[in-house]
């Protein structure tokens, strides 16, 4: 397997071209490297150009790859878009040209971080929807060689060699001056890294931005995660809890614990960040094809698109909340339209879905009325609606799962009144420090606190203070 950047890859999943397309390329030798949506500045139109995938090898020097899905397909002389309900657009631009485009974005941006040497760059264009013969050449700037089709994705190693060497024979190829340009040596390597990293999508990433919603802090709070997971595999649970009290994390450990079971689970969010997280969290089931995970928009999107039933846009205001919202409704009416079904589904984030858009996903099941569900909500975290679901045994999670078991001690013992009991005491292991003082010092003694803190970078408004209330007279 190659060295993914990032890694896990993200790439949306209603494309499910790319999607393809990544999973072929995840089969490249392990001195491969993938660089996965690589955005770059085209000077000339002062826009962002965005690479799919940039491949990375000692022998193929540079590989663009660019993804077309369904729908696009050549037509005479231009290239079309073919929407679903037949219309037809002209793109400004055919895959040949973006190539080419995004071949001269990506020279002079190596140039620019004066590189110095710089490998061949080589275009390909990838239409794993597209039926067409793999000797089919599509223009003089698209031979058939530089084209991958569904079938050369089953060997896309010998298909870039392939359309790197422009189809001659590659142990005689790679020996020429012509296939030396092509090399990278591993200096070179390491710093096409450097320089590529950054460009891949805006730091930090979004798993980076939530990594704290998929850890635990102690052994205690994994063991209780695996037997809450262990019970709310077993039939429809609504399952609200607030902030940190391990949701997320049940929702992906059931996930997990349901394709051991050999069903294949739907996972449904209304936010799109969380949805990002959670993809990466459960890259591996998505990988093999044993879970989805959507945003529900998203969901809606690809449903209707399969069918040709998406709404038009008419008004951004009620497009989200209503128009969609109604037509995947009216489809799940009508299950033997559905393009395909799940055996499980888990809704995150339960609180800003509308009760009428969740009932109706249960179609979405092979069995509606049996298959396992799970739903995850916090009426406190409400953005967009505040919900009330009907749809499996209430539990209610009174939990702190998210921070280290020394700082949930002392929050216990610092306000007793909370009722709940505190953790047993452990390792601190520089979680939680105190500082003795008294009313007469305090205000000197934080000061100091804070000019410390600043040294190591946290500024004052990144600091909570909090004390006991006191009874006034």
């Amino acid at each position: 397997m190659p060295v993914l950047h990032p890694d896990p890859a993200r790439v949306p999943p209603h494309l499910y071209s790319e999607q393809e397309v990544l999973r072929a390329l995840s089969t490249l030798p392990p001195e491969a490297h993938v660089f996965v949506r690589v955005r770059l500045l085209d000077a000339e139109t002062n826009k962002d150009r965005e690479l799919d995938f940039l491949v990375v090898h000692p022998e193929l020097g540079l590989v663009i790859v660019e993804v077309k899905g369904k729908g696009v397909e050549p037509k005479g002389d231009h290239w079309i878009r073919r929407a679903p309900d037949g219309r037809d657009t002209i793109l400004e631009e055919t895959p040949g040209e973006q190539l080419l485009a995004q071949q001269y974005a990506l020279l002079r941006f190596l140039q620019s971080e004066q590189m110095g040497f710089i490998p061949q760059i080589t275009r390909v264009l990838a239409l794993p929807a597209l039926p067409i013969g793999d000797a089919v050449a599509l223009g003089p700037d698209l031979p058939a060689c530089r084209i991958l089709t569904r079938t050369k994705l089953q060997k896309p190693y010998l298909a870039l060699r392939e359309a790197v060497s422009g189809g001659a024979d590659w142990e005689k190829w790679r020996r020429t001056p012509e296939g030396k340009q092509h090399q990278v040596r591993s200096d070179v390597m390491e710093r096409l890294q450097e320089i590529l990293t950054p460009s891949l999508l805006p730091p930090p990433t979004l798993v980076e931005l939530l990594a704290f919603e998929g850890r635990l802090q102690d052994e205690r709070a994994q063991y209780l995660l695996d037997h809450l997971a262990q019970n709310f595999c077993r039939g429809r649970f609504q399952v609200s809890g607030g902030p940190g009290s391990g949701k997320s994390l049940l929702a992906r450990q059931v996930t997990r614990l349901w394709t051991a079971e050999g069903r294949k689970v739907l996972v449904l969010a209304y936010n799109r960040a969380l949805t990002y997280a959670t993809q990466g969290m459960l890259n591996d089931l998505i990988t093999e094809g044993r879970a989805d995970v959507f945003t529900y928009h998203d969901l809606a999107v690809t449903l209707l698109s399969a069918v040709g039933r998406l709404p038009a846009q008419q008004d951004l205001s009620t497009y989200f909340n209503e128009q969609l919202p109604q037509a995947l409704k009216a489809l799940l009416e009508t299950p033997e339209a559905l393009p395909q079904r799940w055996d499980a589904l888990v809704v995150d984030e339960a609180q800003d879905l509308d009760p009428a858009w969740v009932r109706p996903l249960l179609n979405l099941l092979s069995d509606p009325e049996r298959d396992p569900l799970l739903l995850m909500e916090d009426s406190a975290q409400s953005i967009y609606r505040e919900a009330q679901h009907d749809l499996g045994q209430p539990w209610r999670l009174d939990l702190s799962l998210r921070q280290h078991p020394a700082i949930r001690r002392a929050a216990c013992l610092a306000f007793p009144a909370c009722g709940w009991e505190p953790p047993e005491a452990g390792p601190n292991e520089g979680a939680l420090s105190f500082v003795r003082s008294g009313p007469e010092t305090w205000k000197r003694d934080l000061a100091g606190q804070m000019e410390a803190m600043a040294i190591d970078g946290i500024e004052p408004h990144q600091v909570i203070r909090t004390a006991q209330a006191t009874a006034r007279r």
